[in-house]
């Protein structure tokens, strides 16, 4: 038996987990960490399809370059979050928001925002709403 006074509180969340799952816990880990590497966010692309926002990591961006690899990734996804419908040989298109709440991370949702100038239109709008709030205020 181990000591709870020993136990890191980071794993005691897993060892008092009724439903722990090695394999979602390896896989976030993992998509986490090829999702950290500045050479693989170099080369993920964004799209928008059925007002979703999707992410490409091709096939060069996964450890190895090998289909290996890429099925190696797939398989990590949970089917029940919708996050990759089917693997391709030339890489994977990931629902982003869905990846995002599977990984409780938003960096990758962070990357297509900046990509596609929803983040400077954000901005502006926060921008403009500041100012108009300030106006309206000094006016009255």
């Amino acid at each position: 038996m181990i000591s709870q006074d020993l136990l890191d509180p980071y794993m005691e969340q897993y060892l008092d987990a009724e439903n722990y799952n090695f394999k979602d816990d390896a896989g976030c880990r993992n998509w986490r960490a090829l999702l950290s590497d500045k050479g693989v966010i170099e080369k993920i692309t964004f799209s928008k399809e059925d007002d979703r926002p999707l992410a490409f990591v091709p096939r060069d961006a996964f450890p190895g370059n090998s289909s290996n690899k890429i099925n190696q990734y797939f398989d990590y996804i949970p089917p029940k979050m919708n996050i990759c419908a089917t693997r391709q040989d030339a890489g994977l298109y990931i629902d982003i928001k869905n990846m995002c709440k599977w990984l409780d991370d938003e960096r990758l949702l962070k990357l297509y925002e900046d990509d596609q100038g929803i983040t400077k239109r954000k901005e502006r709008k926060e921008y403009f709403d500041d100012f108009a709030e300030n106006f309206a205020s000094a006016v009255v």
